[in-house]
């Protein structure tokens, strides 16, 4: 489903967009669609970064579970 919606954009944003669609061969809708999902997408991915940084600062790893990363690490990438 798809809905119509009114926003407002900047004069040369909207020759910006429209230059790239005709080049394209697709509508301005379908660029402001592809945009803002670009946008919400790397949105979620700071997010999920954040909340790891977050949760690896409050229980970092120990010295020797890196070391046994690593180690696990080595061994994989010689074999």
């Amino acid at each position: 489903m798809t809905r119509k919606v009114a926003i407002s954009v900047p004069d040369d944003l909207l020759a910006a967009v429209d230059a790239e669609s005709n080049a394209a061969g697709t509508s301005r809708s379908r660029v402001f669609g592809l945009a803002a999902r670009t946008y919400l997408d790397r949105r979620r991915r700071q997010r999920d970064v954040d909340r790891y940084l977050a949760s690896y600062r409050e229980l970092p790893e120990s010295d020797e579970e890196v070391a046994a990363t690593d180690a696990f690490l080595r061994r994989s990438c010689s074999e």
